[in-house]
């Protein structure tokens, strides 16, 4: 039985959020269209930032916004977000791979 308005009134703020964050939504298991070779580039880039590299954090930045945007286009319709999917998925295709693995030490000098 879902909680009562006084019961989340009452919950931890991170707790309630979480709480709401999990409910189920009618989009939830609508697939968005991204072509694979993107979607790999997307993860490598992420891996990179997490992994250290540190060239690549706008990278990060920029590929987080293109998932929120597409998802954002793709299952609600809307179309005025600025810069549009298709923008961030073309500076996404223009960026180079991360290498792969941790970033390499550098030489003391």
């Amino acid at each position: 039985m879902p909680p009562t308005e006084d019961e989340l009134d009452a919950m931890d703020p991170a707790e309630r959020r979480q709480h709401i964050l999990n409910q189920p939504q009618p989009h939830d298991d609508l697939p968005i269209a991204i072509p694979a070779k993107r979607l790999m580039k997307v993860a490598a880039i992420l891996d990179a930032t997490l992994q250290g590299h540190e060239l690549y954090r706008a990278s990060a930045y920029r590929c987080l916004q293109y998932l929120r945007v597409e998802e954002t286009e793709q299952v609600h319709g809307i179309g005025v977000i600025q810069p549009p999917a298709r923008e961030l998925a073309a500076e996404i295709d223009r960026l180079p791979w991360p290498a792969p693995g941790p970033p390499r030490t550098q030489p003391d000098i």
